[in-house]
């Protein structure tokens, strides 16, 4: 893919999503469902007591978030080369 197709799929994405949320009033609600399905992924299940369940899916969200933060860092880098 040639880097003005690169851009242009990118800009037609942001317009989207742009347009998307300014048709949402309420974005918590809208996105609440993506959200407990993250924390799902990462629940070990009813075995485990409270709170020690609840720190174990907060600490898989949050290392899911830092690799995806990563991934994203070094998908930056290898473009500004």
């Amino acid at each position: 893919m040639a880097a003005s197709d690169k851009a242009r799929a990118s800009e037609n994405a942001r317009l989207a999503a742009l347009d998307r949320w300014s048709r949402t009033p309420d974005r918590t609600a809208a996105t609440q469902a993506a959200r407990d399905g993250l924390r799902a992924k990462f629940d070990p299940g009813p075995d485990v007591p409270e709170p020690a369940r609840s720190r174990m899916i907060d600490a898989g969200v949050a290392a899911h978030m830092l690799r995806m933060r990563r991934a994203r860092k070094v998908a930056s880098d290898a473009t500004a080369t």
